[in-house]
């Protein structure tokens, strides 16, 4: 039986991540950014489908992409295109797929996800994408007590 291989993410993620804390986040830095770090931690579904001694690829990937700077990347996104539903929709399956790892489930929260999350949603009401993503990463991220609290005073 075969198994699925990661996606090849794009290598100069690390490097769209420092255009956006640097300030260069234009709509297109934005778009690139995100869909690389949306590859880079595999949100493909088939994911899903790796054996558990294969999922720790996952885990590092995650960890990597929480030291990096991209989920600050991502917020910093999230509150600059705020009206932009194809970005938000991005930045939040990327919140969604990064919460899946509960040991920075506390670090996602305290860097002002929940806080995107809720305006994301709420701008974005007749956004499928949006609410489906948004809805997945805030279960993910209420199985932490502190974000569980943010939640109930932001959602």
């Amino acid at each position: 039986m075969s198994h699925p291989t990661p996606p090849n993410a794009s290598k100069d993620w690390k490097a769209l991540v420092k255009a956006i804390e640097d300030g260069g986040n234009n709509k297109t830095t934005a778009k690139k950014t995100m869909q690389s770090l949306l590859d880079e931690i595999g949100s493909n579904e088939s994911w899903k489908l790796l054996p558990e001694g294969r999922r720790d690829v996952l885990r590092t990937s995650y960890q990597e992409v929480s030291s990096s700077g991209a989920l600050k990347a991502a917020i910093m996104t999230m509150n600059k295109w705020i009206t932009d539903a194809e970005v938000q929709e991005m930045a939040v399956n990327l919140l969604r797929c990064v919460s899946r790892q509960l040991s920075i489930h506390e670090e996602v929260g305290s860097k002002g996800a929940i806080e995107a999350l809720t305006r994301a949603m709420t701008i974005n009401t007749d956004h499928s994408g949006i609410q489906e993503h948004g809805c997945s990463a805030f279960g993910n991220l209420s199985l932490n007590e502190q974000n569980k609290q943010k939640i109930r005073e932001f959602g």
